[in-house]
């Protein structure tokens, strides 16, 4: 059995055990660490360049209970029972994730009594290690220590595609601590919890940011436009005010790229469809703005089904790492060959099938992709949607399938859709 054929399996017992229990575990956790943690947003990532170290911040700090949260929907996805040992009652220094779901945890044991008793100043953790192996390592000042599948000193087990010596781990006598990469086959990305001043200017956002916000690896202008070469490729980057899609880049806030392959054999399957609909609707009289727009929405949301621990598998299994920027690239299409993504990938899929009913006609406006934060005390979290403004008319439409909302933007119930104004 393919690794694609696996993950379909494994996504359809996930939504199968999710319908069947009526258990949101991940959603409630998420809410409920970001009313308890009010700066969700300071998390920040870094895919590492092989071989250059990656020293983490002395005052980086990642909330455990956003840890708790990521974990049980981790151990959720594989079917897994939620045990209160995999409760850190450490600080979490950063995560280190190599792929294929598999996330270790460095803990900062620098005020504990554990590094008085035996010198570790920190400990490699796996919060989801298997009951046959110890699930840790200690890293004591001086040390400098190889993991992965051949180098793991009976602690951890990692998959497959995990490189033999994937990365290393090096403590100074200062007990400054460095991540390298070393070369692997999926690359190495640390979360780390950044500083406000940080957060706001390079990952995290209030309203939707350009490009030149943030990451600046890799990116040029040319002719007012900001371009990216990745793997050799030229891409435009989409940006809050760009209109239309296919063949470009999003690079988001984070080094996850998404390239929107329009006229891929997926997406072009899912816009055939899609415009037979729309043509019946139009011989009918029926394809008003508002009814296209709500058969767009229903498109994407049977194309992809809501899922993070979906979006990040796939992300594992079909990104092509570029060193050079630091950055992975991934076509659109694979998230529909796998049925899943996230609110980015659901608004980037809109926004690619508005484009191409604008190109024949079936609509006439400006199409748009937008994010932001919600705006209040209750740590909504970031999210994304397409927007549709008719030509010659001030109403600005929202296609939200996350929300399963399609309508005015002023009409909504749920997620203040304010436009950005920077």
């Amino acid at each position: 059995m393919s690794n694609r054929e696996r993950l379909n399996l494994d996504l359809d017992a996930d939504r199968k055990i999710m319908k069947r229990r009526g258990e949101k575990i991940a959603e409630s956790a998420s809410v409920q660490s970001k009313q308890e943690i009010p700066r969700v947003e300071s998390l920040v990532e870094h895919v590492l360049r092989p071989g250059e170290p990656y020293k983490i911040p002395h005052d980086s700090i990642i909330p455990n209970a956003i840890a708790d949260a990521k974990l049980r929907s981790f151990l959720h996805s594989q079917g897994k029972p939620w045990f209160s040992e995999f409760t850190t009652q450490h600080r979490i220094l950063a995560t280190i994730n190599v792929g294929q779901s598999k996330e270790l945890w460095v803990l900062d044991m620098r005020d504990e009594d554990r590094f008085q008793r035996d010198g570790a100043a920190y400990v490699l953790y796996d919060p989801a290690h298997d009951v046959n192996d110890i699930g840790f390592k200690g890293i004591r000042p001086g040390d400098s220590l190889d993991f992965g599948r051949s180098s793991n000193y009976g602690r951890f087990s990692f998959p497959l595609r995990v490189s033999r010596n994937h990365f290393r781990i090096s403590c100074d006598e200062n007990m400054g601590l460095a991540v390298t990469d070393l070369n692997s086959t999926n690359g190495t990305i640390i979360t780390i919890g950044a500083p406000a001043e940080e957060s706001e200017s390079t990952f995290f956002w209030n309203y939707t940011l350009k490009p030149d916000n943030f990451h600046r690896n890799g990116l040029f202008e040319e002719n007012g436009k900001t371009y990216i070469v990745i793997l050799g490729n030229k891409y435009e980057c989409l940006d809050r005010d760009s209109e239309s899609f296919n063949g470009k880049v999003d690079l988001y806030a984070s080094p996850r790229t998404i390239r929107v392959d329009g006229e891929s054999v997926e997406i072009s399957s899912i816009y055939n469809r899609l415009k037979r609909q729309t043509d019946w609707m139009r011989f009918l009289g029926r394809a008003d703005t508002e009814s296209v727009l709500k058969e767009v929405e229903k498109a994407v949301g049977l194309a992809l089904s809501y899922s993070r621990d979906g979006e990040k598998r796939v992300f594992d299994l079909e990104s092509d790492f570029d060193g050079p920027t630091g950055r992975s690239l991934t076509d659109l299409s694979a998230f529909v060959r796998y049925r899943t993504g996230v609110c980015r990938e659901q608004a980037l899929l809109s926004a690619c099938l508005l484009e191409k009913l604008k190109d024949d006609g079936v609509l006439n406006g400006i199409i748009h992709v937008e994010r932001n934060i919600r705006p209040d005390d209750k740590g909504g979290g970031g999210h994304e949607w397409a927007t549709f403004q008719p030509e010659s008319s001030d109403d600005v439409y929202v296609i939200d399938v996350a929300q399963h909302f399609t309508g005015k933007k002023e009409d909504s119930p749920n997620w203040n859709y304010q436009r950005p104004s920077r």
